[in-house]
């Protein structure tokens, strides 16, 4: 086990990545919501 002095500043890579593809399946899942809820009014 790590023993940390104090807190870590700043983003590992690893977190930057997960974050983005979290954003990225979040923007995917929003848009396909959006678009069959524009076909539904047309």
């Amino acid at each position: 086990m790590r023993m940390f002095k104090g807190k870590e500043k700043g983003f590992t890579l690893i977190e930057m990545m997960i974050v983005i593809v979290i954003i990225g399946v979040m923007t995917v899942v929003v848009g396909i919501k959006y678009r069959d809820y524009k076909d539904k009014l047309t």
